[in-house]
């Protein structure tokens, strides 16, 4: 059987840093020595588990130039963001430090198209002559890779090789591996699913236990690979505790211009413990003296802000005064309100539920429809404030087209509102990738929804 170009068993290296938080070089070296010596034949650096998000581009430079020149097995470098102009200007110069690929992942928060992707990482890939592993970690990166954006990414870039894929979806791994066969190496990036994926074809696992229990992995793909099913089972048991121990809620893998306030949301892609984002948000609280207002986006950002953590921020920081919660948990928010009651100005960061969270004592909507619908909010939160049900329910429903029209898998947000704009006289040209260029359709919509909006106003 054929070797993977990047090896089996690939461990996702954790950034070590010093007391002064600066990247602790030496001890760099000495962590990718034992991995390799514990069985890795692939390291990646400044994935997820390397706190990539946390380092600048200078330190992912030195850094891969560090690790690739104290080991002898590939090293693949994370070298991608959210930003897809930044990823392809780091990207271009990876090849200079010595690794032997790039780690290519789905940018996060932006929550782009299955076009917006594909458009991101065939950018990516065209910017480096290495061979480019994609990342599908849709729990980070709050958007799934589809199989057909897979596929079609292979088949129209050579050096698109590999995808780790921790989405734990396996009947998608197997339509795209059955799809591209011998094209793609597929590898779990999922600790406790490995031989799932390899029954699959699967060639291995980028992991994160492998830093403490290589020799494990490594035996327990040698067992699959030589039909020893019992060993293979035996080997995936002993690991049970170190998959469930390598990533929790608690303990997460790895952990002056006029404005009036600041807007300040949960990180996207690490998925930090609640006390992380806790400490996150206060860093943030503590650098400015203006009013903050935290911004609760889970389906983006890949970890909601859990009602205790509000309570404590705000008790805890004078200048966080307001909450957009975008995560359309009404429970936690009445929790949330109920506790902090004045202390908290507490916003919808969902058009469609603006009265919903208004009757938890709710002030308002920080909205994305009423780019076009401005008036129609308004009139339904005066109207809400005022008692006029019949009035406030009226024109929620007046307003139901355009907040189904605002954001979808096809259109995500901002790309019905920059429609909107354009159809209104507003020059906005079109989104920066990762989100894809719109398309007539689009604007024919926006037409359709805005015309049909404002007909109805007296």
């Amino acid at each position: 059987m054929t070797s993977p170009q990047f090896g089996r068993l690939l461990t996702a290296m954790v950034t070590p840093f010093a007391a002064d938080g600066s990247i602790d070089h030496d001890v760099a070296r000495d962590v990718a020595r034992f991995l390799v010596s514990e069985g890795s034949d692939g390291l990646v650096i400044a994935g997820s588990t390397g706190e990539g998000t946390s380092l600048s581009d200078d330190e992912k430079l030195e850094l891969f130039a560090t690790v690739a020149s104290a080991v002898t097995v590939p090293v693949l470098a994370g070298s991608t963001s959210s930003d897809t102009a930044r990823s392809v200007e780091l990207t271009s110069k990876v090849k200079a430090t010595g690794v032997a690929g790039v780690l290519a992942t789905t940018p996060a928060y932006a929550r782009p198209s299955q076009k917006g992707i594909e458009l991101h990482l065939a950018a990516v890939a065209e910017s480096t002559p290495l061979p480019v592993m994609l990342y599908d970690i849709p729990s980070r990166t709050g958007r799934k890779i589809e199989s057909e954006t897979t596929i079609a990414l292979v088949q129209g870039n050579k050096n698109i090789v590999a995808l780790k894929d921790a989405s734990s979806d396996l009947e998608q791994a197997k339509t795209t591996k059955t799809a591209l066969g011998s094209a793609l190496d597929l590898y779990s990036g999922d600790d406790s699913l490995v031989l799932d994926f390899m029954e699959l074809g699967g060639v291995g696992v980028v992991s994160v236990a492998s830093h403490w229990a290589g020799p494990e992995f490594s035996q327990m793909i040698t067992a699959h690979i030589a039909g020893d099913v019992a060993l293979a089972n035996e080997m995936k048991a002993r690991l049970s505790d170190s998959c469930a121990f390598e990533g929790t809620l608690l303990y997460p893998n790895p952990m002056a211009t006029g404005v009036a306030g600041v807007l300040a949301t949960t990180p996207a892609y690490a998925r930090p413990s609640q006390k992380g984002i806790e400490l996150h948000l206060a860093a943030v609280a503590e650098s400015t003296p203006l009013p903050v207002m935290l911004y609760d986006i889970p389906s983006r950002t890949g970890r909601k802000i859990e009602s205790e953590t509000t309570i404590a921020l705000v008790q805890g920081n004078k200048n966080i005064v307001a909450l957009k919660d975008a995560s359309s948990d009404l429970d936690q928010a009445k929790k949330t309100k109920t506790v902090l009651g004045s202390a908290l100005d507490l916003y919808s960061g969902d058009d469609s539920l603006v009265l919903d969270f208004m009757e938890l004592g709710g002030v308002g909507v920080v909205s994305v429809a009423s780019h076009w619908a401005g008036p129609e909010f308004s009139q339904m939160i005066t109207a809400h404030i005022a008692g006029d049900v019949a009035l406030a329910n009226e024109m929620k429903a007046r307003l139901s087209d355009s907040c189904a029209f605002e954001g979808t898998l096809l259109y995500p947000n901002p790309m019905p509102s920059k429609a909107a704009m354009r159809y209104l006289g507003f020059n906005v040209g079109q989104c920066r990738l990762p989100h894809a260029p719109s398309d007539a359709a689009l604007d024919t919509k926006a037409v359709e929804i805005v015309t049909a909006l404002r007909a109805t106003r007296v």
